[in-house]
């Protein structure tokens, strides 16, 4: 299973750079890019409620949601320290981005979603692809929303790509080790990881994601949220009829 879990922890990281890039190098991309948050928001919402929080809930019936809560907490507390968000209105006086606390908390960030992939096809290969597919898809209006705010706040184009380059390579690293380290692990250890991304996933969706998503009010929007969770949903009955 060595060169699909590498396909997708690569594909991870890519979706990043690829927002990023459109940003810097496609003038007014950002503007389209609560189409794609929309979207993030169903899948993420649908990977944790309708597949990650069962399926650690089977092998760990009373911690899970205990690791759902740490790994909400775990980004709030992650978010706040490096300061890298929008703000409230998008009527910022100027945005806060503490230049390389931002870049090791982005790339935290990523380091967390290579683990939860490689924990995923630890357990099973259906459910690592379901966590991929979740990272990519916010991974990619997240490249294109921290883009647009690094930009704003004058940061030059090359550290930018830097910072692309570098956290996309941190997702396939976190995937290698993580699912290197499965075979060895309790399957209530990679039920944890399950729990914990389940948590991470709810905090960007409820915090970062939909935010953008009512700033920039359209009934498409509604409707890409709905279509997210019901792709995971078609995506999870796939799964457990395989």
């Amino acid at each position: 299973m060595w060169p699909e879990v590498i396909f997708y922890g690569t594909l991870s990281g890519v979706a990043n750079i690829i927002g990023m890039l459109l940003v810097l190098y496609k003038e007014g991309f950002e503007r389209y890019s609560v189409y794609f948050v929309s979207l993030a928001v169903g899948v993420l919402l649908g990977a944790s409620f309708l597949e990650l929080i069962p399926e650690a809930m089977e092998i760990l019936p009373k911690q899970s949601l205990l690791f759902v809560l740490l790994g909400f907490l775990s980004f709030y507390l992650l978010e706040n320290m490096v300061i890298i968000h929008s703000c409230p209105e998008g009527d910022c006086p100027r945005h806060q981005i503490v230049g390389w606390m931002s870049f090791l908390g982005l790339l935290f960030h990523s380091l967390v979603d290579g683990i939860a992939i490689g924990a995923g096809f630890g357990l099973m290969k259906g459910l690592g692809i379901m966590i991929a597919l979740a990272v990519i898809f916010h991974e990619f209006p997240e490249g294109v929303l921290t883009t647009a705010l690094l930009l704003k706040a004058e940061f030059p184009r090359r550290r930018i790509l830097f910072f692309a380059i570098s956290v996309a390579l941190a997702t396939p690293v976190g995937v290698i080790l993580s699912y290197a380290a499965a075979r060895d692990l309790h399957p209530s250890i990679l039920a944890a990881l399950l729990a914990f991304t389940a948590g991470t996933f709810l905090y960007i969706a409820a915090t970062d994601l939909l935010p953008e998503t009512h700033k920039d009010y359209k009934k498409s929007n509604i409707f890409l949220v709905f279509f997210g969770v019901g792709f995971m949903f078609l995506l999870t009955k796939t799964i457990h009829s395989h």
